[in-house]
């Protein structure tokens, strides 16, 4: 584990960043790359302090080439047992968890993005 003041993940194809250092409060438990988009880089499964463990964590590039950890999120399921579809022809998806506010987003981001960079997730590992 890194004890320096900032964690950095470098190399992903999306260039580098610097993520602040928080106490450790996440660890990294699976990481699943995602090559069929350029929008999301891939999927994690992130154990946090007091026993919880998320699954299926959305890790994306944002618009100025830093990474940010999304909300897990599923497919919505119709009455009749089937995938909802958007009518743009997209499956419809609803958020497993949700934030009270931004600064708390933010602190989800870092402590999952930090947990990655704790594992040596880089370019190779991340694409």
């Amino acid at each position: 584990m890194r004890n320096d003041s900032r964690a950095t993940i470098r190399g992903t194809g999306v260039g580098q960043i610097d993520l602040p250092t928080l106490p450790r409060i996440a660890r990294l438990i699976e990481w699943r790359p995602w090559n069929g988009s350029t929008s999301l880089i891939g999927h994690c499964s992130v154990a946090f302090n007091g026993g919880w463990v998320v699954h299926r964590i959305p890790v994306f590039p944002t618009k100025d080439g830093s990474l940010a950890a999304g909300a897990p999120s599923a497919a919505l399921i119709g009455t009749d047992g089937k995938v909802k579809i958007k009518p743009d022809g997209g499956r419809a998806y609803e958020a497993i968890i949700a934030f009270a506010d931004a600064q708390a987003r933010e602190r989800w981001s870092s402590a999952v993005l930090t947990a990655l960079a704790d594992s040596g997730i880089s370019g190779e590992g991340a694409a």
